[in-house]
């Protein structure tokens, strides 16, 4: 744990002396183009310092703690190329007009390649560079901070129930909103239609820019592991034939633990994929598991979870609780076929699993009461599928 955590500072250290080197080269160029005076171009530099060493202690932080979303804690080149991307943007909106800067963009893509807070914090500074060097008033600021925080806060969250329609109708409102409070209602002249054109030009920017972005994300990041989830979880792969041919009774159990698994893992929003996967693997022999992790086909979730089930690694994963549980549910369901028994298997249920609660195993899973109440509720439901085994 310590040699990643080095392994990831090694990468970030630089990252971040490079970016405050930039960004004070950047605003010391940009303020002598704009002919400031001396002392002024001195106080941008120390301000832009001050600033950027603020972001990065918190993108520092943020990594060490191991507090990004998704996988971005193992990824902080993928997010040092955004801050550079985020500062030529700052670079450039210096030369256009307030209404079309396209910071709402910035700070998504800060935000969803780190975290809602980091995203939000190295947006804001970036932004002030800009308001520093065009001299904006406080109303350009107050434009991009909040419909960006908004817009922010609206793409914290992407999975598969993630409605991108309504995340982006509602970041363009609040843009346009901004634009209109704070920049046409107070130009000198009526508001007419032309006043719109600008504001209307950069939500078309802003919103091709983001549908670029999030479609690296989706295939980078959300979907990264879609193919090989696929691959490995068809049936017809040869470990899982083999195992259908040699142990057919576990091959059986473990399409049964599947079904459960799936239902459940969808109920309490895990990661369904990864459970189906342990559900089928757990039969497959540990030396012809660790030839196929040794080809980098398995997903890295995936591979905990494996591991948890082994014992070489203590169970934290809601996941593989969900999967010991299905797993102590459906040998005792095969069992009462296997001897004949027609009485009710309902009654049962809690007999097994409230048990498994005070394992020592168990104790540090990450499963909340709440959660482990629906478990046996999606288990008690599922009568007829007793009966189907029967």
């Amino acid at each position: 744990m310590a040699e990643k955590k080095y392994n990831s500072l090694k990468i970030v250290i630089p990252m971040e002396i490079l970016s405050i080197l930039l960004s004070v080269a950047m605003v010391g160029v940009l303020s002598a183009l704009k002919q400031v005076k001396t002392d002024q171009l001195i106080s941008h530099c120390t301000l832009t310092l001050l600033a950027m060493m603020v972001a990065c202690y918190q993108v520092r932080n943020e990594f060490v703690d191991k507090t990004m979303d998704y996988d971005n804690g193992a990824h902080p080149f993928r997010f040092f190329l955004c801050v550079f991307a985020g500062l030529l943007i700052a670079g450039i909106s210096c030369f256009l007009p307030v209404g079309a800067w396209p910071f709402v963009f910035v700070f998504v893509m800060l935000s969803v390649f780190s975290n809602l807070r980091t995203g939000i914090l190295v947006g804001m500074m970036l932004l002030s560079l800009t308001v520093m060097i065009t001299g904006e008033a406080l109303t350009g600021y107050l434009i991009y901070t909040l419909s960006g925080i908004f817009s922010a806060t609206l793409f914290r969250r992407i999975d598969g129930k993630f409605n991108m329609v309504l995340a982006f109708v509602l970041s363009m409102l609040s843009l346009l909103f901004c634009e209109t409070g704070c920049v046409i209602l107070l130009s000198n002249s009526r508001p007419g239609v032309e006043d719109f054109v600008i504001p209307a030009a950069n939500m078309i920017v802003t919103t091709t820019l983001l549908l670029g972005i999030l479609a690296y994300f989706y295939s980078r990041v959300l979907y990264r592991y879609r193919v090989a989830y696929l691959t490995l979880n068809d049936t017809e792969h040869p470990l899982l034939q083999e195992v259908r041919s040699e142990r057919k009774d576990a091959y059986m159990a473990s399409v049964h633990i599947a079904y459960f698994g799936e239902n459940i893992a969808r109920a309490l929003d895990l990661d369904g994929e990864a459970v189906k996967l342990l559900c089928y693997y757990r039969c497959v022999a540990r030396e012809k598991l660790e030839e196929l992790h040794a080809t980098g086909v398995i997903p890295p979730m995936a591979w905990i979870l494996l591991q948890e089930y082994f014992r070489e690694l203590p169970i934290r994963t809601r996941e593989t609780t969900v999967v010991l549980m299905t797993e102590a549910v459906i040998a005792k369901a095969l069992e009462r076929v296997s001897q004949g028994r027609k009485d009710d298997f309902i009654q049962e249920i809690d007999g097994i699993l409230n048990p498994m609660l005070l394992e020592e195993s168990l104790q540090n899973s990450k499963l909340g009461l709440g959660e482990f109440n629906t478990i046996k509720c999606i288990f008690k439901e599922a009568k007829l599928y007793y009966d189907f085994l029967r």
